[in-house]
């Protein structure tokens, strides 16, 4: 991700799978600080997602969304995202 904002930019990245119950509690959050005028990766564990609900283990093979989102609005050109990958 690039930060091209002189502050840094908050952000979620959230991960869910397909029976997922829409409650916090039940999926993947994590949140994020990208550095104001910066170029970063984030890396996060697998093990962390799939044991992230709170009553189960996520099913690796059933992902149905990854999300990345401001806390608030962002300027046009303040993130770029190169790519979003699980590995």
């Amino acid at each position: 991700m690039t930060n091209t904002s002189s502050r840094p930019l908050p952000l979620v990245l959230r991960i869910l799978d397909r029976t997922h119950d829409w409650t916090h509690e039940d999926r993947f959050n994590q949140r994020l600080i990208i550095p104001a005028a910066s170029r970063t990766s984030v890396r996060t564990a697998l093990a962390a997602v799939a044991s992230s609900p709170r009553e189960r283990r996520m099913d690796m093979t059933a992902i149905a969304d990854v999300m990345l989102f401001a806390w608030r609005p962002l300027d046009a050109g303040d993130l770029y995202v190169t790519r979003i990958s699980l590995e």
